[in-house]
Order: structure tokens, then C-alpha cells, then sequence
């Protein structure tokens, strides 16, 4: 029981990935000692818009959706390597490393999903909903995007997608072949507009969370529906805790006095995450992310708080404790920790009309 719980505690520390909308910024903490130091390099994102961001798995580069186009930067030098247009002015949405890094997923909010090779930057694949064609072929959609993740094996990818209308019915998750294009699964019965989706570690389940509030668990191979977990409002994040079979995630407003919602994936059992800072009504949880050793967790927020509405927070897992609450100028909407655990990066939406979108990098120390 108490192993459950550590690992509970430990699922809602994930750490946040980069957040951003029209005039983002992206940033990274030194988290030590409770601290907030300076960034210790900001990199510019020249359509002014950052919403989504990762890092390789390698750690050498950081992928961030700018606008319409995807800007990857060299960790080590901080200089950007290529950009990546999409044949749209849509908003790119999600980005996501294959496990080997050698392909780059990315999702429009107009449809649009697109493989790239890593090394030289190409196209590899453009999936959309209809069909599938050879590799490198483009196929046809017409549903929103708004999330997308490579399977742990590589050889899968997939979306939650709505309709533009709004139609609810329409709303599902897709799974495709991540080579040549060709559709495998479509797993339906959501009733609002699928909102997030992750694999599990070991690639056997799928979880999905709607703007209604359902989430639900779902066979990888066959598309059955294995279990609805429990409910909450807006369903806007969700992370498999690593090396575990709980899901962590959180979403819109509550007057609850929790944020983060942890299940165990089995069981359906669940465990609320403490807890709305004083003098504050409802929250509003947009992102949050577990750092690679699981011991941390970070949360981007936005409270009904007049002064300061906007931050992100990290909780220790084992503990449970906050360890430290950052104010940011905007909306938090990603966040990501390096895959050596030494940086974290955020992403956070500036309130102005001119400002140019940002990612910030700080220092982690070690956890002594």
C-alpha cells in the first residue's frame, strides 16, 4: 500500500512541456533550493506563437511548434538547426519524438499530421484521415488535431481529433501505421471533443481525455475499450506515470480543492492531488508532464486570481509536497524536462499583442 502510494505521488510530479499560444514563451528553472534563477538562455520562435514543445530523446535538440512550422534548436549551442513548414496556416498544435529520434511527429489544429526525418529535415509522411497511401504520400482528413504520440516501439502514431464544427460524435483517437500511412485503428465513444492521448510504457494501453470530462483506457492492438477511469471536468492533460500502469491528469475549471486527478489503471482506484494555493477560487490545469525519474511533477495553471493567474507548479511525488510555484506572463500550455533530468523547459503565452514568442531554459540540479 505504501509503494501504491509513493507511486501515486509520484505519477502527478510529472514535468510540464513547453506551453505556448500567440506570443509564447518557453522556460527553463533551476530548481534548487526553492529557487527561481534567470534563465540561463532564451531562444526565439519567430512566428510569435509556441504551443507545443519536446526534446530528443538523445537530449542534443529541442522541437518547438511555432505558428505554422516546427523550429528545432541544438541544445549545446542554442542555435536553430531547420525549420519545418507545414503546407498550412494552422497552428501547429503537438510534436512528438519517435523512441529512436530518428522521425519527428507534428499536428496541425486544422488536420494535418506529418512525419519528418530528423536528420536532414524531409517529409517522410502526411497522414491524414481516409486512407493511406505509400510512404511519403499525402492522404486526406478533416478533423481538428489536437495531440499526437509515437507508440514506445516507434511503429505507430496517434491522434486525438473533433471535428471543427464541434460535433462530439465525430471525436476519436486514430492510430497509424508510422512507416507507411495506413490506418489501424479508430476508437470512438467519447462524448465530448477528445482534448489528450498517451501510450502507456509498455505500449500496451492508450489512454484519451475529453472536454466532457471521460477518460478512457483502451486496448493498443485490437482498439477494445478496456476501462473508463474516473471523470473529471475538461480533460486537457494526461501522462502514464513511467514504469507504471497510472495515469495522471487534470484539466478544467474546478472549485475543488484538488488539480490533478492519479488512477491506477488496473484497479480504476483514484487519487486526488492536493490542492488549490490560499485565497485562490478555481484552477484550471493545462499541462503537466513527470520529470525522467518520475520524482517530480510539474503543472502549468491558470487561476481565477486577479494579481497573478498564471504559473506553474512543482510537487515532489514521493512526498507529495510543492516544491515551488512560478508565475508566468500567460496561459502555461507545455513544459518538458530534458531526458537527462538538467533542464526544464516552459512555455507560456505573453499578454500582449507584439510579443514574440520564447523558450527559456534553466538549470536542474540533481535531487540530493
Amino acid at each position: 500500500m505504501k509503494v501504491r502510494t509513493r507511486w501515486i505521488f509520484l505519477l502527478i510530479a510529472i514535468a510540464l512541456v513547453v506551453v505556448g499560444t500567440v506570443g509564447a514563451t518557453a522556460v527553463w528553472w533551476h530548481i534548487d533550493r526553492n529557487r527561481l534563477d534567470p534563465p540561463k538562455a532564451t531562444l526565439l520562435a519567430p512566428e510569435g506563437t509556441v504551443n507545443t514543445i519536446a526534446f530528443s530523446p538523445d537530449g542534443r535538440s529541442l522541437a518547438a511548434g511555432s505558428g505554422h512550422a516546427i523550429v528545432v534548436w541544438d541544445r549545446t549551442t542554442r542555435q536553430p538547426v531547420r525549420t519545418l513548414d507545414h503546407p498550412t496556416t494552422a497552428a501547429v498544435v503537438s510534436v512528438a519524438y519517435s523512441p529512436d529520434g530518428k522521425r519527428l511527429a507534428s499536428g496541425c489544429f486544422d488536420g494535418h499530421l506529418a512525419v519528418w526525418g530528423t536528420e536532414r529535415g524531409e517529409k517522410q509522411l502526411t497522414l491524414q484521415q481516409g486512407g493511406y497511401g505509400p510512404p511519403r504520400a499525402d492522404v486526406e482528413t478533416e478533423r481538428n488535431i489536437a495531440a499526437v504520440r509515437f507508440s514506445p516501439d516507434g511503429r505507430n502514431v496517434a491522434a486525438a481529433q473533433h471535428p471543427p464544427s464541434g460535433d462530439t460524435v465525430s471525436s476519436e483517437v486514430r492510430v497509424w501505421d508510422a512507416v507507411n500511412g495506413k490506418e489501424k485503428l479508430v476508437l470512438n465513444g467519447h462524448r465530448g471533443r477528445v482534448k489528450s492521448v498517451a501510450y502507456s510504457p509498455d505500449g500496451m494501453f492508450l489512454v484519451s481525455g475529453d472536454d466532457k470530462g471521460d477518460v478512457k483506457l483502451w486496448d493498443s492492438v485490437d482498439g477494445s475499450l478496456r476501462r473508463n477511469l474516473p471523470q473529471r471536468q475538461d480533460i486537457l492533460a494526461l501522462s502514464f506515470v513511467p514504469k507504471t500502469g497510472m495515469v495522471a491528469y487534470g484539466g478544467g475549471w474546478s472549485e475543488a480543492t484538488d488539480v490533478v486527478t492519479v488512477c491506477d489503471t488496473v484497479t480504476g482506484s483514484e487519487t486526488r492531488f492536493p490542492g488549490l494555493p490560499p485565497n485562490s477560487i478555481v484552477t484550471f490545469v493545462m499541462c503537466l508532464a513527470f520529470s525522467p525519474n518520475s520524482q517530480t511533477m510539474a503543472t502549468g495553471e491558470v487561476l481565477k486570481d486577479g494579481k497573478h493567474p498564471y504559473c506553474v507548479r512543482l510537487w515532489d511525488v514521493p512526498t507529495g509536497r510543492l516544491i515551488r510555484v512560478f508565475r508566468c506572463p500567460g496561459p502555461p500550455k507545455a513544459v518538458a524536462f530534458s531526458p537527462d533530468g538538467t533542464e526544464l523547459a516552459v512555455g507560456c503565452t505573453e499578454d500582449k499583442p507584439t510579443a514574440v514568442g520564447e523558450v527559456r531554459i534553466w538549470d536542474v540540479p540533481p535531487k540530493s
